[in-house]
């Protein structure tokens, strides 16, 4: 197969086409999520239809991401990384032909797939491109390489709304897609031997009774860490869907247009603050940092509640998502520190996979208790959430775990 020769597995440079391949696919999925919705109601979807479509999609973001990053563990992450392009890219360019709702839901759903794919290989491949020493680096520059995707897509999806033809983005995100994947087949390394394989053995592929045993052995720090992770799913994915519009527009009374600098001053600060947290992760304990940072988002949390001026609100919404997006390079350090060597994809793809679950659960939860309670009460729940988190953190996530594996420097 043609590909460049790069010097090191877990160089800087690979490392650096992996974030630009990761780039292009959120810059793509980006556009695609804000002017989705408005491309439907402009063929005549009411929104009924429309929740009913984006639900396809969020099923198959979940669906396969446990088999996938099992079986990533013995295929490797670079051909899941293509192969997910490429769907994400035919899908995408698909939409653009198709009208019946049936058969948008199947084509949403296979996108989903290929979506949920991309992701669940993510943190198993950046742990594979780094080093134990300087991984929390490696996730906060990839991770921030994720978060220039998302700048890039409000730029993308206003430049498409100004030319007023929502159905010509399908070819220019397939076009994206298909990009990142040529730079994925060209660049990204394949699968590494195991110790098993390099004694001269093949590589032990468990039977269907072995795989279903293994889920009741996961590891007590990935068992933890699964837990929070759904309860960070629940907490945050409703706060930009449903929190902060409500009331940014309501309590705040802030116009449609200045949510919107909000919405892009969060992206462009997320990036330092990833980079920042990738850092801190490798110079400090990382268990304890994250229990902080958490710390810091509870109390935020609680007190976003009570502020009634909207430039403190927002000056004070701004440092929690600066925090949260700085906490997401140290979990994933704590998160791929806790996988075992030999199954270091299906450990962080269940991880994944449960941060999905609390995403698809967290609307209607969140939903649910501003009903009964009002707007303000979006922001208790998030610090109650992630005052629990703190505890299933301290108490559930054993340093001595991680010790096992990497040397006594690199604890958790």
């Amino acid at each position: 197969m043609l590909q460049l020769r790069l010097k090191h597995r877990t160089g800087w440079k690979v490392r650096t086409f992996y974030g630009i391949v990761l780039l292009l696919f959120t810059a793509s999925d980006g556009v695609f999520i804000i002017l989705f919705p408005l491309y439907l109601k402009q063929i005549g979807y009411s929104y009924s239809q429309i929740g009913s479509l984006l639900a396809s999609s969020g099923l198959g973001i979940a669906a396969f991401k446990v088999i996938v990053g099992r079986h990533s563990d013995f295929v490797g992450r670079k051909i899941y990384v293509i192969l997910s392009l490429l769907l994400s890219a035919v899908s995408t360019a698909a939409i653009g032909f198709i009208r019946p709702m049936a058969l948008l839901a199947a084509v949403l759903l296979i996108r989903g797939i290929a979506k949920g794919a991309f992701f669940a290989v993510r943190a198993p491949y950046i742990r594979e491109l780094s080093a134990p020493e300087d991984r929390g680096k490696a996730f906060g520059v990839i991770s921030a390489f994720g978060s220039g995707g998302g700048v890039v897509s409000g730029l993308l999806a206003g430049l498409i709304t100004f030319r007023g033809n929502h159905g010509d983005m399908f070819l220019i995100l397939s076009a994206f897609y298909l990009c990142g994947a040529g730079i994925a087949l060209l660049t990204l390394p394949g699968r590494t031997r195991t110790a098993r394989e390099k004694n001269g053995r093949n590589p032990e592929k468990p039977k269907f009774r072995q795989a279903l045993r293994m889920l009741f052995r996961i590891p007590a720090n990935i068992r933890s860490l699964c837990l929070v992770n759904v309860i960070e799913g629940i907490a945050t994915q409703p706060l930009w869907d449903i929190v902060f519009p409500v009331y940014l527009t309501g309590p705040m009374n802030l116009s449609d247009s200045a949510m919107g600098g909000v919405y892009s001053a969060d992206n462009i600060l997320s990036i330092p603050a990833q980079l920042g947290g990738g850092i801190l992760s490798d110079r400090f304990h990382k268990k304890r940092l994250s229990v902080f940072v958490f710390l810091i988002l509870s109390m935020l949390g609680f007190f976003l509640s009570k502020i009634h001026y909207p430039a403190f609100f927002v000056a004070v919404l701004l440092a929690f998502e600066v925090l949260f997006s700085l906490s997401n390079p140290v979990l994933e350090t704590v998160e791929s520190l806790s996988a075992r060597e030999d199954k270091p994809g299906f450990d962080l793809s269940l991880v994944s996979f449960c941060y999905a679950v609390g995403t698809l659960v967290g609307d209607i939860i969140v939903g649910k208790i501003m009903d009964l309670y009002g707007a303000s009460a979006g922001f208790v729940f998030v610090g109650i959430a992630f005052l629990l988190a703190v505890f299933i953190l301290q108490v559930g996530v054993s340093e001595k775990e991680g010790r096992k594996t990497f040397p006594q420097k690199d604890t958790l």
